[in-house]
């Protein structure tokens, strides 16, 4: 640990960091701190953590993302453990949503061959036939002109 010398003082940097960045957020009122928030004893002083109470949405986070078993979810839970739940979650709806595109475009590339080989109208003889046509008019305009 870093120690810094100040008038015949010794401070402790680290107990300095945490009495200044964990007496809580200067938006949250004496009034959101429960009677249960959890407390950490850190060299005899004691660090309050709000907690927050969980809505069902954060409780299906933790549960899908594994942070908690079902049966182990209290009423209030930290906003870091929130936090994490919906991360992961956002992670797997992420990974989901790939996933779900590239088995999307494959099945599409599969569905194309194979009205292809039966001779069927495919979207490019659809865009042929457009193009055909926008440049038919496109003659007809510069003919009349």
């Amino acid at each position: 640990m870093l120690r810094i010398y100040s008038t015949g003082r010794r401070f402790d940097l680290i107990k300095c960091c945490l009495r200044k960045y964990c007496q809580g957020k200067p938006g949250i009122e004496s009034t959101q701190m429960t009677p249960s928030t959890a407390s950490a004893s850190v060299n005899g002083d004691s660090v309050k953590i709000p907690l927050r109470t969980l809505t069902k949405m954060d409780r299906f986070a933790l549960i899908v993302t594994r942070t908690m078993k079902p049966h182990e979810i209290p009423l209030e839970a930290s906003q870091a453990v929130i936090a994490k739940a919906q991360d992961k979650r956002r992670i797997l709806i992420n990974l989901g949503l790939f996933a779900f595109t590239i088995i999307g475009s494959i099945i599409a590339i599969i569905s194309g061959k194979r009205l292809r080989k039966k001779g069927g109208y495919t979207l490019e003889d659809r865009n042929k036939e457009r193009y055909q046509k926008a440049r038919d008019r496109d003659a007809k305009a510069k003919n009349a002109s």
